[in-house]
């Protein structure tokens, strides 16, 4: 019953996984079109004295979604700013605590 456990956590743990990398492939999807869309809405302001009306509520959306997408997939890679800072500073017992 254990091993029929285990293995049903790590095929859902692998499905996680991949969601979690596709949720990294999307935010860079996600990051290069902002780029592209701030760059667009300046050209058009600056050189052709046109705005776009909707560009920067629009940008706006996309940097909330690849904020959230990206900092899943950066905690999978645990590249994420982590609490370290402070735990460093207590005193060795209550870091054994706390991990």
């Amino acid at each position: 019953m254990k091993t029929q456990t285990r293995t049903i956590f790590e095929q859902v743990m692998k499905v996680i996984d991949k969601i979690t990398i596709i949720s990294g492939i999307i935010s860079g999807v996600l990051a290069l079109a902002l780029c592209l869309l701030v760059f667009g809405a300046v050209i058009f302001r600056y050189f052709f004295h046109s705005p776009i009306s909707w560009s920067d509520e629009f940008a706006a959306y996309i940097y909330i979604y690849h904020c959230i997408l990206a900092l899943a997939y950066a905690t999978y890679l645990e590249s994420h700013i982590s609490a370290e800072l402070l735990s460093d500073k207590f005193s060795p017992g209550v870091q054994f605590q706390n991990s």
